[in-house]
């Protein structure tokens, strides 16, 4: 699926952006295998309705839970700004906003000695459900891996 580069001017920052990922969600991932892996969301305005909380559990094939927390808030001059913390202890952080019909919250470190592009891409979204992807790429190159999809459904 082609995505407009991420050079693309972005919409300033408002809370409002990121209404649709609110609520209650039932997610899946389905693997190569065509193994599926489900969890939930849940997604809540807090801290004074200024930031954007999300809580994540994912139960993969053999049973073991990843979990993890976000905090996204939306930064004049920066645009969205997203800290993930998760039980294998991953910190990682992004910036972001919207590009077209599409929300893009990329960051950029260092793998090895390398430098490694990864962005977060919410799509196809309507009241019910959207997708997630999960891309990353190396060095100069001008190609994006999809390393995770997640399909959400508004829970019940």
């Amino acid at each position: 699926m082609p995505y407009a580069p991420s050079s693309a001017p972005l919409m300033p920052p408002d809370l409002s952006q990121f209404a649709f990922w609110l609520g209650s969600w039932v997610v899946v991932h389905t693997d190569e295998d065509g193994g599926e892996w489900e969890g939930s969301n849940l997604v809540a305005l807090v801290e004074g309705d200024k930031a954007v909380e999300e809580r994540f559990t994912l139960v993969q094939p053999d049973g073991e839970v990843m979990t993890g927390r976000s905090y996204s808030v939306p930064v004049t001059g920066r645009g969205w700004c997203q800290t993930w913390v998760d039980n294998s202890g991953s910190y990682l952080d992004f910036v972001g906003g919207w590009n077209g019909s599409e929300m893009v919250l990329e960051r950029t470190s260092e793998r090895a000695g390398a430098l490694l592009q990864q962005r977060m891409i919410w799509y196809g979204i309507a009241h019910d459900a959207f997708c997630w992807d999960w891309q990353s790429r190396a060095g100069d190159s001008p190609t994006w891996e999809l390393s995770w999809r997640l399909a959400y459904r508004r829970a019940s």
